[in-house]
């Protein structure tokens, strides 16, 4: 059946109505322990009214607990029965199943995966909201500032909940928080013996995991052991589905024997990634020691040859924290982490000379103390300093097809320092303003590239060349503000006026292009928004949540790579994108019966390019329409079955730089097939997918999921990106994917 499931167009489009239907009868006929309130297992959500949600406490949105009703942003929560119940195997998919948020996997040779939000995309890695595990960011300064999804590898069995702040979060977090904050939580204490869970899991393309965890408690020592390795083949497709004959033609690969309109990606996509983690919390004490080592195939200029262009990531990070309630008005906690990080790139591409290698390693420490106080029962405020120091940051670089070899890159330090302050004030029963500021200083630091000289005449080693770029922020301190009305209408509506701004610091990789370019200093790039949030619990059966938003984005850096035939590989990046989005999102969560749930959500985004000469360009990789539906039911017991559903809207591609004018202009060529753009443009696409979990079967603990997604077999294409332009008809995504999964908890 699965065979079928792969193979034949009709098969999906059957099972999922059958599906379909099956779940619509579920839902209002009772079920056989309907009437056994004690016995039934259901959601634990299910369990609270959805007047109880809005009190819910959370942390990441202010650094203090704060009911979900009182934090001037939109809130998403993801927690672990939500995971479970819809079978959700990564951190990966379930971002793209946050409102809002929408993948594209472009292959880029960093091995990671890039998300858009709320319009609008960055091309490259991921890093444009800050992520978190347990309140420690996962920025990576090697890789652009960025959060490779490759180093978050967190197993989706370790994970207690996830909170999503959505808006501009850089008063709290500094620069990267531009569109929000995610914060993953792993650590969850609430076992007074130890558990122990295995887990395996089996699915389409080869895909294996094995995981296993320990939690408990002795005397007042908690601990939570958890690991896991995973291995996937990646999708199977030809490389004429992503390539017209015209970007083929233009690869010289002919003298290698391969013909790449019969070739496909089989066993050129593959991932292997290995995980471990050691949480402990002792009294006012908490640490935490996580290792990623992952190898992931990628794509430079095109599949590798043999095994295919691999990226080899590995990540050490130690957290401890100390917090400490000095008195009922006063507390404080700090932190400090130290992560080191490599990769290496290591490709063979069809080209005489054909390799190239990129190997980069940084280490980092961050420093922070956050004071809370609470001076009266109308008055909160919150306060933090905190200093991050990026140390041993050194890259090497061999190009030898684009004239780039055995360069040496190193910077000696990158420090920067912040503090910000928050108050929330109640004017009255129904009336809370939140203020903010953050004040953050970036040091100046050098960066100095070492190049080899070569000659076929000397007799003795010539000397490197050496140069360097001073980067010297344009601003010594960066103010960046916040402002919230929350207005409580009564207990169950809350209405919020938010404005926020965040900044995007220059990477030091962007900089580094300074060194080849020597343009104009970088600026921060920047957002302003301005969001009215509505909120509202309707009965207990009835949220939900409605937020109209307008985004200004200013100073967006842009990355040029050009291959000069003379010159070698041009570089240059540079302050030109400005970008305007209008939007509205619509969220409704309801428990039709006791056993139950029905989620819907949809986000509508018009985004304008306000580039001087591209005002009448639709701006690439930003779909108007995004829509996501989620149900569940619970059969008997045991049994928990849920379909979901996601549409993205229609995505042109971003403009090519060969159509633009000596005066910045574009420029549309006659006889151009994709009209200025780098690619074609990639229509709208529903995919849909159902999750049966059975829990205690056999013998308690004993667990049972299984899960298909993409049930209509639909060819999922990503738009083009400049960091792979030659895949002009688009990347893509699976075709129909079971996963099967089954496992003990005792």
């Amino acid at each position: 059946m699965l065979k079928r499931c792969f193979k034949s167009p009709k098969y999906p489009i059957r099972l999922s109505l059958c599906l379909s239907l099956a779940f619509v009868l579920l839902l209002f006929v009772p079920s056989l322990s309907a009437q056994d309130d004690s016995g039934t297992k259901v959601n634990e959500l299910l369990k609270m009214s959805l007047e109880e949600l809005m009190a819910v406490e959370i942390s990441t949105a202010g650094k203090r607990p704060q009911k979900v009703s009182d934090i001037p942003a939109s809130v998403v929560i993801i927690t672990r029965e939500d995971i479970k119940t819809f079978g959700y195997s990564s951190v990966e998919e379930i971002l793209e199943n946050v409102t809002g948020l929408y993948l594209i996997d472009d292959y880029i040779w960093t091995g990671t995966k890039n998300y858009g939000i709320r319009g609008y995309f960055s091309t490259g890695a991921f890093n444009d909201v800050i992520i978190m595990i347990n309140g420690v960011s996962q920025k990576s300064d090697a890789m652009y500032n960025s959060y490779p999804t490759e180093k978050i590898a967190v197993p989706v069995g370790a994970i207690d909940r996830i909170e999503v702040i959505r808006g501009p979060m850089s008063v709290i977090y500094g620069s990267g928080a531009f569109f929000g904050a995610i914060n993953i939580i792993t650590t969850g204490y609430e076992l007074e013996k130890p558990q122990v869970t295995v887990s395996t899991s089996v699915g389409a393309n080869n895909l294996r995991k094995l995981y296993a965890q320990l939690q408990g408690r002795h005397g007042e020592f908690k601990y939570n052991f958890s690991g896991q390795y995973f291995s996937d083949d990646g999708i199977d497709v030809p490389f004429s589905k992503l390539m017209s004959a015209d970007s083929i033609a233009i690869l010289p690969v002919a003298e290698h024997g391969w013909n790449l309109q019969t070739t496909s990606t089989k066993g050129l996509l593959k991932t292997k990634r290995r995980y471990f983690n050691f949480a402990g919390e002792y009294k006012t004490f908490d640490f935490n020691l996580s290792l990623v080592n992952s190898n992931k195939n990628s794509v430079e200029t095109i599949f590798g040859a043999g095994d295919g262009n691999m990226v080899y990531h590995n990540v050490a990070t130690f957290s401890g924290g100390y917090q400490k309630e000095i008195s009922p008005q006063l507390g404080v906690k700090g932190r400090f982490t130290y992560a080191f990080e490599n990769h290496w790139v290591d490709n063979e591409l069809f080209f005489k000379q054909g390799y190239t290698n990129n190997w980069a390693r940084m280490s980092v420490s961050d420093y922070e103390l956050n004071a809370y106080y609470t001076p009266s029962s109308v008055l909160k405020l919150t306060a933090g300093i905190s200093t991050r120091w990026v140390d041993d940051f050194h890259v090497v670089a061999d190009y030898p097809p684009f004239k780039f070899s055995d360069v040496e890159i190193t910077i000696q330090e990158i420090v920067s320092h912040a503090f910000f302050i928050q108050s929330d004030f109640q004017l009255s029963n129904k009336i809370n303003v939140t203020l903010g500021l953050r004040a953050e200083n970036m040091q100046p630091y050098e960066i100095i590239v070492t190049q080899p000289q070569y000659s076929g005449t000397a007799t003795y080693p010539l000397p490197p060349i050496y140069s360097s770029y001073s980067f010297k922020p344009v601003n010594k301190i960066e103010l960046i503000p916040r402002m919230a009305l929350l207005y409580n209408i009564d207990q169950n509506h809350v209405l919020k006026l938010l404005y926020g701004k965040a900044i995007k610091q220059p990477s030091a990789n962007a900089n580094l292009d300074l060194v080849f370019s020597r343009t104009t200093p970088l600026l921060p790039a920047e957002i302003q928004t301005f969001e009215l949030n509505y909120s509202a619990a309707f009965s207990a059966a009835f949220y939900a949540n409605v937020s109209i938003f307008h985004n200004d984005l200013n100073n967006l850096i842009s990355r040029l790579n050009v291959l000069d035939p003379v010159q070698g590989l041009l570089i240059a990046s540079s302050n030109a994108g400005k970008v305007s989005t209008n939007g509205a999102e619509v969220s409704i969560n309801s428990y039709p019966t006791r056993n139950s749930s029905l989620d819907l959500s949809v986000t509508y985004q018009e985004s304008q390019n306000k580039q001087v000469g591209f005002e009448n360009i639709a701006l690439g990789y930003s779909p108007k329409l995004l829509g996501y539906i989620r149900a569940s039911h619970t059969i008997a017991n045991n049994i928990v079955f849920s379909i979901s559903g996601r549409y993205v809207g229609a995505m042109e591609t971003a403009w090519s730089f060969e159509n633009i004018s000596e005066e910045n202009l574009p420029v549309v060529p006659l006889g151009d097939p994709y009209k200025g753009r780098i690619g074609r443009k990639v229509d709208g696409l529903f995919t849909a997918g159902f999750n049966i979990r059975f829990d205690n079967i056999l013998i308690d603990g004993m667990f049972l999921n299984l899960k298909l997604t993409n049930i209509f077999n639909a060819e999922i294409y990503y738009p083009t990106t400049i960091s792979n332009p030659q895949f002009d008809k688009g990347t893509m995504g699976r075709g129909c994917f079971f996963l099967i999964t089954t496992g003990i908890k005792i």
